[in-house]
């Protein structure tokens, strides 16, 4: 991304085939939400890096703070001439703002540039994700989602942007009507995702069974809204309506299992494994 080698459609068909294998690994079908892959895994998903245009804003940022002033001299020349090539004229900091948030505003509006550049893409990259440049006596720094970055924390910028776009993606799990429901409370505390990154304590059969009780996309007779009552009954013991907090918590046949320490697996899988089996680590 940073060397802008390759075409953005291209890292969008590289997104949607990586997308698509992580379900398969998760058990997860297509239309579960991308949200659950790419959000903050201390609040309950996965927290899978996701392929962005953020790495054109930091190398932008990057060069414009450089310890280098050389480098700086050199980069923010580049970014003058390319500026002035679009209006015209000799650009201030405030059009150096202008032009690197995004803005298709005033001389902006009925311009471009011939030549695509680093500024050209982190303009692009700014505008596309709401991202504010200021510029204060030739010294950059940026803003986004409550965040400001001077040139003294330039090294957090990348990392500041990821977890920015992992809290987006969690608020924006939590706010679905359907699959968003269960994932609040795992999302109540950071233990919830402790077997993510290890496979600690947790078998196959356990691993198919919770990424989609997270999303609530198990298939119970509950979740079937268009049959009739009878239909929607718990397959084990007859209750009237068979949902997941009854499979979890009031299920009679299950109660055993619960009381030592195994899951209702076998609801999400096509069998519960014997305790000997192997764990995902």
């Amino acid at each position: 991304m940073k060397t802008v080698q390759f075409l953005n459609t291209n890292w969008q068909r590289v997104e949607s085939s990586m997308t698509k294998e992580i379900k398969e690994v998760l058990a997860l079908p297509l239309k579960s939400s991308c949200s659950y892959l790419f959000g903050d895994s201390m609040q309950g998903a996965c927290g899978i890096p996701e392929i962005s245009k953020d790495a054109l804003v930091d190398t932008a940022f990057k060069l414009l703070s450089s310890k280098d002033e050389e480098v700086v001299v050199k980069a923010l020349a580049y970014l003058t001439r390319t500026v002035c090539h679009r209006i015209h004229r000799d650009p201030t900091n405030a059009d150096l703002r202008t032009f690197l948030s995004g803005s298709m505003e005033g001389e902006f509006k009925n311009s471009s540039n011939t030549l695509r550049n680093t500024w050209t893409l982190a303009r692009f990259a700014s505008r596309s994700q709401s991202i504010t440049w200021t510029f204060v006596d030739d010294e950059p720094s940026v803003s986004f989602d409550c965040n400001t970055i001077i040139i003294a924390g330039r090294r957090k910028l990348l990392k500041t942007f990821h977890q920015a776009q992992r809290l987006q993606h969690t608020e924006a799990l939590i706010n679905q009507r359907s699959q968003g429901k269960a994932i609040e409370c795992a999302a109540a505390h950071p233990a919830s995702t402790h077997f993510l990154y290890t496979g600690k304590y947790t078998r196959f059969a356990d691993w198919r069974f919770v990424h989609k009780a997270r999303l609530k996309l198990l298939p119970l007779n509950g979740a079937k809204q268009w049959t009739n009552a009878a239909s929607r009954k718990c397959r084990r013991c007859g209750y009237q309506n068979e949902t997941l907090p009854h499979v979890l918590n009031h299920c009679g046949s299950h109660q055993l299992g619960v009381n030592e320490g195994t899951t209702p697996s076998s609801r999400g899988s096509r069998r519960l494994p014997p305790s000997g089996e192997k764990s995902c680590q």
